[in-house]
């Protein structure tokens, strides 16, 4: 029931109905599109959301070089919780993609987990989590560093980079008595790999272990609804709250560190707040078509996402689009039918891209803006493609 309200309230603020006529539809250009990944097989349902970088994911290297990434099942050792090796039935296999003409330029694979593997552009090159371990490469990933800090087998890793690359964040999330957690934060500049700032967090703000965004110079969290919005600098013993509406009830996300003092949270607008609790509100662009009906009815979960871009005030989150399937004997229920990407330049204060995909994926699904904002990389299931966003502030 729970989940079920969550899911009405999702839709009564950000959902929008959709004509479900086309595999995608935009006003940008789309550059190229090419069949690029293996299957890394359907959603397990029950435990696992569509847009989850632990099966499959996409970074930008640079504005010129993509990285798309997935995990597959493919030796026949056991896989080690501690230090996965190429002996390991899971494999992180990569794929370098040039941009320009989408054609693959290289490959890399590490062994892994069925579990807990992500990829993540820094400013100094990319970032490899494989379980337990996290190492910092060079872009032709040549050279490699381990990150300095002894990780706990027992926790959940989880890894933020700021939207400039040039910080990283490590979240222990590591289980006490009953049901209750404990989350170690530790901060690392991504050019020296020097400690910065470490926090021990208990209660966590919220359940996801993905629940803070930070920036080069703080951290932000929410509470459970996004209500209350709260800022600390790296350094600071306290959280500030910085904004706080009781009339609001954002279940679209958790708020985004943008820039260094631009925190960017959407709910059924964009609100934009400053690190000092200044704020202001962007329009969301609805579709006003009315639902079509058609389409494949998938109940599977769906998390909102985000990404932002590193050299620009650009920000992008994907939505869910629903429909309710009605029932004789027993109560509608909401199915998701698309999805749809929306990214905001905050410079200008506008909706600058708008993407519907109609039906969304089965297996895999992320998305990524460059550097410069100029352009939206995006993963189906086993396809890449890439749009251009001509109408952003960066751009001359």
């Amino acid at each position: 029931m729970i989940a079920r309200l969550s899911y009405l309230a999702l839709c009564l603020l950000i959902g929008s109905s959709i004509s479900l006529t086309s595999k995608s539809s935009s006003v940008n250009a789309l550059i190229w599109k090419r069949e690029i990944l293996r299957s890394v097989g359907p959603v397990n349902r029950l435990k696992e959301h569509l847009w989850d970088s632990d099966r499959a994911g996409l970074v930008f290297l640079s504005n010129h070089e993509v990285l798309a990434y997935g995990v597959y099942e493919e030796n026949k050792g056991f896989s080690s919780r501690i230090e996965p090796a190429l002996t390991n039935p899971f494999i992180l296999h990569a794929w370098r993609i040039g941009s320009r003409s989408g054609e693959v330029e290289d490959q890399k694979e590490w062994g892994t987990h069925v579990h807990d593997s992500a990829i993540r552009a820094t400013s100094e090159g990319v970032l490899v989590k494989t379980g337990g371990l996290v190492k910092l490469y060079s872009r032709d990933f040549k050279q490699v560093r381990d990150l300095p800090l002894p990780l706990d087998a027992a926790s959940r890793i989880a890894v933020s980079v700021s939207g400039s690359g040039k910080t990283i964040m490590i979240n222990q999330r590591a289980p006490r008595m009953g049901n209750a957690f404990h989350d170690r934060l530790d901060v690392f500049d991504a050019q020296s790999l020097s400690h910065r700032y470490s926090r021990d967090q208990s209660p966590p703000f919220r359940p996801s272990d993905n629940a803070y965004s930070i920036s080069d110079e703080g951290i932000v969290a929410a509470t459970s609804s996004a209500r209350a919005i709260n800022y600390m600098p790296f350094g600071s013993l306290q959280w500030r709250l910085i904004f706080n509406d009781p009339s609001r009830t954002c279940v679209a996300g958790s708020p985004v560190l943008v820039t260094n003092n631009l925190i960017a949270i959407l709910c059924k607008d964009l609100t934009v707040i400053t690190t000092e609790g200044q704020y202001f509100s962007i329009p969301k662009e609805i579709d006003q078509k009315g639902d079509q009906g058609g389409g494949t009815c998938q109940p599977y979960p769906f998390r909102v996402g985000n990404t932002v871009s590193s050299g620009a005030p650009i920000i992008a989150f994907t939505l869910p689009l629903f429909k309710e399937r009605k029932f004789l004997f027993r109560e509608a229920e909401l199915c998701l039918v698309g999805l749809e990407i929306i990214a905001f330049d905050l410079n200008l204060r506008k909706q600058i891209f708008k993407l519907n995909i109609t039906p969304p994926p089965t297996e895999a699904y992320d998305f990524a803006l460059s550097p410069d904002g100029s352009k939206l990389a995006l993963l189906e299931d086993e396809t890449v493609s890439l749009y251009a966003i001509s109408n952003n502030s960066s751009l001359p």
